[in-house]
């Protein structure tokens, strides 16, 4: 593989790298979310 095709998929992998932390950051954020809900129906 060339330093252009490196280059092209280390890229790639911080896209998807960014993009698995924000799903994980969305999921813990609805986490806190329903937690605090269901403290406040009790």
């Amino acid at each position: 593989m060339g330093a252009i095709g490196e280059q092209v998929l280390a890229e790639e992998l911080g896209e998807v790298a960014a993009k698995v932390l924000h799903e994980l950051r969305y999921e813990e954020a609805e986490a806190r979310s329903r937690n605090q809900r269901d403290e406040l129906m009790r």
